[in-house]
């Protein structure tokens, strides 16, 4: 049986909190959770409240980002507004989400004037009247103009995205998106794969859609004649509903787990959502159910919730797989099945790692029970935010954002790894934040660790130090 060591089931914060301000909407998405009255808050729909709110501001200041997202439209609470205010004033970066039909102009130039706002996001499954008017329930006309009011005010409009869900009923129209989002100034568009949030939502993945591989090619085909930068969520099942539906199906398979498998999920780590109750829950997913409460922030401190208990037991199942598997990550289809990539356990040793000079070596235990090769892409990369371009970069690293991955052949569990890497001296920043990542799989927990330049010198003199969150 795997031994888990107690460190990966704790970390002092989150690297973000995904927050729902209300649990009402002005419309009837087909897909939603809130729609079916399938989550805990939309049994009593109704608007966050300012002494919960109170209560996320300070927990907020412990994390890299808040993102302002649940089952509701945001800007129905009359307070939401005030809420960004108030994570602006406090310097805390984050993003929103919101269906566009109540972003009139005067709400466009408030949210424009919020300089943490790193991120908006539109969501809008059709640009067709018809489509979208099936899908949501509401008028296509009003997403859109909510867009272009932001749009025409935004100083930053690589900040915004628009994003459809790919559903049958879409996916025909969605190439017509890219004209209209050049049209009106928006440059990124964002592909979500569609997650069982309710019970109909099998009926419309595209599973079941023959023609998938060329719908797709002409969105792409589309997004580059206008200059659109196109994104997917869920890319490696994408990939598999195109090529390998048979393999995708795992993805959506209700068998048994076996030995050591489970969901490849991090989010139980990394983004807890709070409902506009103020329960707390390993992600959005779980807040369908009550057994997946790990605290409520109205009788439980933050530390009591986060570090507690519950949540432990929570990741520690998730974790160590098989029979044990929560319930909650069974039934979820946005993960892929195998070995937990949190497995891949790293002890950051700063006492062996400080060095001056332009040369930076950063050594780090291998505390879990698998032997890394060079065929495990376990790299330093950019962090807080997380793949960034580096002001360090120096032409040696593998990116702008992945100096270096481990030189050693083999790292068996209780080895050691080393992480050179050259950084630039001109023009560098005081301290730059870096982390352990597992490409394509995680980012690996309480690896976190700053490259400092003392600003009284004028040569660069590097020290590490961890900086375990």
């Amino acid at each position: 049986m795997t031994t888990i060591d107690n460190s990966l089931l704790v970390r002092n914060a989150p690297e973000s909190l995904q927050i729902e301000t209300t649990s009402k909407c002005n419309l009837k998405c087909k897909m939603c959770s809130l729609t079916t009255g399938d989550t805990l808050s939309s049994h009593n729909p109704d608007h966050m409240s300012d002494e919960i709110w109170g209560k996320i501001v300070p927990i907020a200041k412990l994390c890299n980002g808040v993102n302002l997202t649940g089952y509701g439209e945001p800007l129905l609470n009359k307070n939401f507004l005030s809420f960004l205010k108030e994570l602006n004033h406090e310097k805390i970066h984050f993003g929103m989400s919101t269906n566009g039909t109540l972003l009139n102009e005067s709400i466009a130039n408030e949210l424009a004037s919020l300089d943490y706002l790193s991120h908006i996001n539109f969501s809008i499954d059709s640009p067709e009247v018809k489509g979208y008017r099936s899908i949501r329930g509401g008028l296509v006309n009003k997403a859109l103009t909510g867009l272009k009011n932001f749009m025409a005010v935004t100083r930053f409009p690589e900040r915004v995205t628009v994003s459809s869900v790919l559903l049958q009923e879409n996916i025909k129209d969605l190439a017509n998106f890219p004209q209209i989002l050049a049209e009106l100034g928006a440059k990124r568009f964002f592909l979500q794969g569609l997650i069982d949030q309710n019970v109909l939502c099998s009926e419309y993945q595209l599973l079941h859609e023959p023609d998938l591989f060329e719908f797709l090619d002409e969105i792409h085909h589309k997004c580059n004649e206008y200059d659109i930068e196109i994104t997917t969520s869920l890319a490696e099942r994408l990939e598999l509903e195109r090529n390998f539906p048979n393999q995708a199906l795992l993805y959506f398979s209700d068998d048994a787990f076996a030995e050591g498998e489970t969901k490849k999920c991090g989010v139980p780590w990394e983004i807890p959502f709070i409902d506009r109750e103020g329960r707390v829950f390993p992600c959005c997913h779980g807040s369908r159910d009550k057994l997946f409460i790990m605290g409520h922030l109205q009788q439980e401190s933050w530390d009591e919730i986060w570090n507690g208990k519950r949540f432990r037991d929570f990741r520690l199942s998730l974790l160590m797989g098989g029979s044990i598997v929560p319930r909650i990550c069974q039934s979820c289809n946005a993960a892929s099945r195998g070995s937990h990539p949190l497995a891949y356990a790293v002890e950051i040793l700063p006492h062996k790692s400080c060095l001056k000079g332009k040369h930076i070596k950063l050594i780090a235990k291998n505390i879990g029970p698998y032997t890394w090769t060079q065929a495990d892409p376990i790299r330093v990369g950019t962090a807080a935010p997380r793949d960034r371009e580096s002001q360090l970069s120096h032409s040696s690293w593998i990116s702008g954002t992945r100096p270096a991955s481990f030189k050693e052949k083999h790292v068996p569990s209780g080895g050691l790894a080393t992480f050179e890497f050259q950084v630039e001296s001109q023009n560098c920043p005081d301290e730059e934040l870096f982390e352990l990542v597992y490409e394509g799989e995680t980012w690996i927990q309480n690896t976190q660790f700053a490259v400092k330049v003392s600003p009284w010198w004028r040569r660069t003199a590097m020290k590490i130090s961890s900086l375990i969150r």
